[in-house]
């Protein structure tokens, strides 16, 4: 207990430095009567059917990392750019993340390069490809690059509207 102390005491001056309840939940986890995590202390324990908050984090590096790889395909349809960054997460995956998923950091060769991105995707996914239709979902989803729609132009369920001509027909009839 005693290497901890100091690491307590630095926590303390930080909840100190909080106003009222900003930190309140760092009071309360350092309270040595208190009975809680940290996280259940800062109100991060999600609910039932919600994710943790590091995995809705992990999966926006993702989802970022795969947008930033499709502005190397200009010009392709969503549908062929989702295929040519699944290959090339395949390929990566198969070939030079065995060795890169073990450093500590992404190597600086990568900066600046598709590498990068492919490197971002499956350090944040796990190492986990993506399928092609998620990355199709992905692309699809505040891309303005393969929609008609600005960013930021979402429908309430954080999606852009399809605006197919079915979809048009079905809106003017309600």
């Amino acid at each position: 207990m005693p290497e901890t102390l100091p690491r307590v005491a630095l926590l303390q001056r930080v909840a100190d430095t909080l106003p009222g309840p900003d930190g309140d939940w760092l009071r309360l986890y350092l309270d040595p009567f208190a009975d809680c995590a940290l996280d259940e202390a800062a109100g991060l324990i999600p609910a039932p059917g919600e994710k943790h908050w590091r995995t809705v984090a992990r999966r926006a590096l993702r989802d970022d990392a795969i947008r930033s790889l499709a502005a190397y395909f200009p010009g392709l349809s969503g549908a062929r750019c989702a295929a040519e960054i699944s290959r090339m997460l395949v390929r990566y995956a198969a070939s030079r993340w065995q060795v890169d998923q073990a450093r500590p950091l992404m190597p600086g060769t990568y900066i600046s390069t598709p590498d990068e991105f492919l490197y971002a995707a499956l350090r944040a996914g796990g190492g986990r490809v993506p399928g092609v239709s998620r990355i199709r979902q992905v692309l699809s989803i505040c891309t303005p690059v393969f929609i008609d729609s600005q960013v930021g132009d979402i429908s309430a369920h954080g999606t852009d509207q399809n605006d197919s001509p079915r979809d048009r027909r079905a809106r003017e009839r309600s």
